[in-house]
């Protein structure tokens, strides 16, 4: 059986400062103490960090981090690295190819720096000059941290804004696709129900329904069918962090990037889509759609269905269950009234817009009760009710 381990850790980020680069690899005769001495290292240098052992001796490596070359060193110091992935957070070009090996990742970067160099010929002084300064800088960085990784005989994959930002001649901050070239990128969204597949559809996202449920084995699968280059992924709550990590690490190829994003909820996955723009860049688009989707507030509805134990006191068959994310915050024996108490609570961290889906089990009535009680207690706050379909939820509620 794989063995799994997660961590998550803002570390030394201070929870203000986002980490630079993802880093991931695959790493050879750690063993599982050299895993753990693995994973703590790489809690200390970044976050969303997770160790994949598949049972067979290799462990998957996962972090987000400032010093990709210190990751990297963190798995050689407990075995052997092959696989390298290295991948900046801050700009992705467009169509950037992969750099396939190191000495043809040097070969671009001295590229690079020979364009850095001519940008700055309108002197030191000048904005132009200025950021031909601080891109020589980057690159200078990352040939000390590719130096560090070694060539690896074509195991190491970089995709640099700062190179592709250099190779095309741009300086801005935020590059798009060029007028009449449409992204290469497709999204793919987990929907559970007739009503939010439709929503998910008409956004423009290739829906995988997941009505009773979706294992790993077949999210990695609808990955592999999209046709296109870039395949942004809303799994809406399918799956744990730490799959969804793996199989994003399965699903990368050669040809193929694949970017999960963090939609815990259908309502967090269709804010993410409402920002979608797919003539951006992918970084500059997967950026605006986690920013969205972390944003919104999250919690459902539902009415419980065996005698249970939460965290807020036991529940009877029928009471009303108020979730915020996945933990029960509110008990009410009427359906209607836990649901009144939940909007209280969420809203009582203010809000503009509430986002209400109803599923299959909701009636008009219940949701004519939750929009008036919005209306009448939190005046200015927009409502938009939609049919979802689900089953597991009454009502999934997000506020933004």
């Amino acid at each position: 059986m794989a063995e799994l381990a997660h961590a998550d850790r803002s570390g030394e980020f201070g929870g203000t400062e986002d980490p630079h680069f993802e880093v991931m690899y695959l790493v050879e005769g750690a063993g599982t103490d050299g895993a753990d001495r693995l994973r703590d290292r790489l809690s200390v240098l970044g976050d969303s960090v997770v160790v994949v052992g598949d049972g067979a001796g290799t462990w998957s490596v996962h972090v987000h981090c400032r010093d990709a070359g210190a990751a990297i060193e963190a798995g050689m110091a407990v075995g052997t690295v092959r696989g390298i992935h290295v991948e900046s957070f801050a700009v992705t070009a467009p169509h950037a190819d992969h750099l396939q090996t190191g000495a043809e990742v040097f070969a671009a970067l001295s590229e690079a720096e020979a364009a850095a160099e001519g940008d700055g010929a309108g002197g030191t002084g000048s904005a132009r000059g200025n950021r031909s300064s601080g891109l020589r800088s980057v690159l200078a960085e990352l040939r000390s941290t590719l130096r560090a990784t070694g060539d690896a005989a074509g195991s190491t994959t970089v995709l640099s804004a700062a190179v592709s930002a250099a190779l095309r001649g741009a300086g801005g901050s935020s590059p798009r696709v060029p007028a009449g070239v449409p992204a290469d990128r497709g999204v793919l969204a987990v929907a559970q129900g007739s009503g939010a597949a439709r929503l998910f559809e008409d956004a423009g996202a290739v829906v995988l329904r997941g009505d009773r449920g979706v294992g790993s084995d077949v999210l990695l699968a609808a990955i592999r069918r999209m046709p296109h280059r870039e395949v942004l992924v809303l799994p809406n709550g399918a799956l744990p962090a730490q799959e969804l990590v793996a199989v994003g690490m399965a699903a990368r190829a050669r040809s193929r990037e694949v970017l999960l994003l963090p939609s815990a909820s259908m309502v967090q996955g269709l804010a993410a889509l409402a920002v979608h723009d797919r003539e951006r860049i992918a970084a500059d688009d997967v950026f605006a759609m986690s920013e969205a989707a972390a944003t919104m507030r999250w919690g459902a509805l539902r009415a419980a269905r065996v005698r249970a134990l939460t965290m807020v006191g036991t529940c009877s068959p029928g009471d009303g269950l108020g979730l915020v994310g996945q933990d029960v915050v509110v008990i009410d024996p009427d359906v209607a009234g836990a649901g009144r108490i939940l909007l209280d609570r969420m809203l009582g961290l203010g809000g503009e817009l509430v986002t209400l889906l109803l599923g299959a089990e909701a009636g008009e009535e219940l949701a004519r009760e939750l929009e008036e009680h919005v209306t009448a207690g939190f005046p200015g706050v927009e409502v938009v009710v939609y049919s979802g379909g689900q089953q597991a939820d009454l009502v999934q509620i997000g506020v933004e």
